[in-house]
């Protein structure tokens, strides 16, 4: 059981794009380290400090955080009435996310704030709109992208 969920972790420790010193023991709790620029980052639910022999509870910063700028499609795809946008952000920046009907007109305004860094999501309610293509357009400072989507009554 031990050496199945060591290499699951060592898996996902791995798949990240951090260059990873991985270090564990049957007397340590602690399931991985990883090392970014100058700061270390460890994860796991407790560290045993070797040294010490003192054990503390680790709550540090998620190392799933994405890297770059994503619009994923909505889901559902077709909707009815509503659906889900998803996105993720590098850094903490201002969103834009409208929508617009195929002759190009805004329809809607979904975002227009400060987001945090990380992934999030935001549904869209087409309740008072009618069956047909539309279009959601998501933009940042640094990137801008739009992906249709359909609502079928």
């Amino acid at each position: 059981m031990k050496k199945s969920l060591y290499v699951f972790l060592m898996i996902i420790l791995y798949s990240t794009s951090f260059a990873l010193t991985f270090r564990s023991s049957i007397s340590q709790t602690a399931i991985g380290e990883c090392k970014l620029g100058n700061n270390e980052v460890k994860s796991g639910i407790q560290y045993l400090n070797p040294n010490t022999g003192k054990s503390k509870s680790l709550v540090t910063e998620p190392l799933n955080l994405p890297f770059d700028y994503e619009l994923k499609q909505n889901y559902p795809n077709p909707f009815n009435p509503s659906t889900t946008i998803f996105f993720s952000l590098p850094t903490d920046q201002y969103v834009s996310l409208k929508i617009y009907n195929v002759l190009g007109s805004e329809i809607a305004e979904l975002a227009g704030k400060e987001y945090m860094k990380g992934k999030h999501n935001i549904v869209f309610n087409a309740d008072k709109y009618v069956s047909g293509v539309y279009f959601y357009k998501f933009e940042t400072k640094n990137f801008s992208k739009m992906k249709k989507m359909m609502l079928v009554k």
